[in-house]
């Protein structure tokens, strides 16, 4: 389970409650979660997710000049890095659309 909040108090509140009535442990500071990654900037107050990594990996299961043998299938056949790019970038796109939802869902813009 992952608890975000603007109240260290209120979090840690939230905490004990749930201890309560179920076995937890606690992992500290989310860095990571679905992929991205998480940075926060507490004098802003904003928080940050990065998903650079993910499209990366994606990116790097369509280069042609990949020397590394490939260990998933690929949904698609593409005839040059330029297109095997938009391919990954159009993947990357329906990821960031369902990110949007979902944050949407829980409230944040």
């Amino acid at each position: 389970m992952l608890i975000a909040g603007s109240s260290t108090r209120e979090i840690n509140n939230l905490k004990t409650r749930l201890s309560a009535a179920f076995e937890m442990k606690d992992l500290g500071p989310a860095k990571q979660i679905l992929g991205m990654k998480i940075s926060r900037d507490r004098s802003a107050g904003t928080l940050n997710l990065s998903q650079e990594l993910y499209i990366e990996k994606v990116l790097s299961r369509f280069r042609v000049n990949d020397a590394k043998p490939r260990t998933t299938p690929l949904k698609s056949v593409s005839l040059s890095s330029t297109e095997a790019e938009y391919v990954a970038i159009a993947e990357a796109g329906k990821e960031m659309i369902w990110l949007v939802d979902y944050l949407e869902e829980l409230g944040k813009k």
